[in-house]
């Protein structure tokens, strides 16, 4: 008894295990590891470019667009995503409210709800793990958890409600964290029809943030069992 108490503690200690973790635990951790709340919190504006290429079940390429996209963090919402599908250019505009443009005029056939979306759902993983200590997301803790290439990672649960303003819907993702650095390295959703795994395969810094620069996006099992592949995304700062 007293080898198997010695053998649990050694684990704990090289994995940072403790019986009362928390999943708020492990997220603050991370965001240490990604450079700090202080430091995301000081970006006022920020401009990237997001490749995102589709592939259909036979995994040939579907699709392939780039976005340009600007946050001004001065307001709440504030900012605008553009992209060119052949020869349609789209443009997502918010300033308090969202619109859709389609080739520089206002689109009658979206929402400024779904316009928000977007524009909330670019945001939103473009920041991670720092999103999650938004108002209203609840983190729990699920355990420890090996990825499909052996790495060890916590595995965190984050639930959002649309009773919170911010929150488009109400679902429940999984997020996967190094367990020697805290990096965030993954993420799983249940979109009720099926499920999605996204890694991030590379990373990169910019104004001493570290950010996502490669992803791959699987659709798989509950178990998250790998079934294809259907988006990679490059991000260029």
């Amino acid at each position: 008894m007293l080898r198997l108490s010695i053998i649990f503690f050694l684990f704990s200690v090289q994995f940072g295990i403790s019986q009362d973790i928390s999943g708020l635990d492990i997220v603050k951790k991370s965001i240490d590891f990604h450079g700090g709340y202080e430091r995301y919190d000081s970006i006022k504006q920020f401009n990237y470019i997001k490749e995102i290429t589709s592939f259909n079940p036979s995994d040939e390429i579907e699709s392939t667009k780039i976005q340009t996209i600007k946050y001004d963090r001065n307001k709440p919402l504030n900012g605008s995503l553009e992209w060119k599908v052949d020869t349609v250019q789209y443009r997502i505009v918010c300033n308090d409210s969202c619109y859709y443009y389609v080739n520089g005029l206002l689109s009658e056939n979206y929402t400024p709800s779904s316009a928000k979306s977007n524009f909330l759902s670019s945001e939103y993983v473009l920041f991670m793990p720092f999103k999650l200590l938004d108002p209203g997301v609840k983190l729990v803790y699920q355990g420890l958890d090996t990825l499909e290439d052996g790495m060890k990672v916590y595995a965190v649960n984050a639930i959002y409600n649309t009773k919170i303003k911010t929150h488009t819907r109400d679902h429940v993702w999984t997020y996967y964290f190094n367990c020697d650095s805290f990096r965030l390295e993954g993420g799983m959703v249940d979109h009720g029809s099926r499920f999605s795994y996204i890694r991030n395969n590379s990373f990169v810094k910019k104004n001493g943030i570290l950010f996502h620069e490669k992803r791959k996006s699987f659709r798989c099992d509950s178990l998250r069992n790998i079934e294809r592949r259907t988006t990679e995304y490059i991000y260029r700062y």
